[in-house]
């Protein structure tokens, strides 16, 4: 009943767009990078179509700190295993659209690779890079990324909006 599902081949389409724009932006490679779209996070809001004052992307995104819905999380096989060397993590995001930029942690398994201000512009997709240490790594690790901001607001800024992520192996 799942395969037969045209709400399924919807779905994926949609992240099939996301991932053109992973290749012409990051230079994915599918045989070295993992690719994660909007639908791979959860505790976001729920992945939809975003295209306020920008291109039309699909997206998901975290609200403040004081919110149900201020982490996005996703998990990934590291392969080969052990890790050789760092990774890569390429996000495709937008920060909110008034006031401060939004601060944002990104957490690989229990390991904090960045903190601060959001490195994404508004009313336009664009991407930050972050390296992850070997190792922070395991064999089946989850990435996390959260909305530092002092805030309870889920109707509008501080967010921050991510379309996909991109793992890139190290060599």
């Amino acid at each position: 009943g799942l395969r037969k599902n045209p709400e399924l081949a919807r779905f994926a389409q949609n992240a099939d767009e996301s991932l053109k724009h992973a290749v012409q932006e990051a230079r994915f490679n599918s045989k070295r990078d993992t690719f994660l779209s909007a639908y791979d996070f959860t505790g976001g809001a729920a992945a939809q179509f975003y295209a306020t004052h920008c291109e039309k992307r699909l997206a998901t995104w975290a609200y403040g700190a004081r919110t149900p819905k201020s982490e996005l999380r996703a998990s990934f096989i590291v392969e080969p295993w052990p890790a050789a060397a760092d990774y890569q993590l390429i996000v495709s995001g937008q920060d909110n659209d008034r006031g401060p930029k939004c601060r944002i942690r990104i957490r690989v398994n229990d390991k904090t690779i960045f903190e601060g201000e959001n490195p994404f512009v508004r009313k336009g997709w664009s991407a930050g890079t972050f390296t992850i240490p070997g190792g922070a790594l395991t064999r089946s690790s989850t990435l996390t990324i959260q909305n530092i901001e002092a805030s309870d607001s889920m109707t509008g800024p501080p967010f921050v909006m991510l379309n996909y992520a991109v793992i890139r192996r190290g060599e």
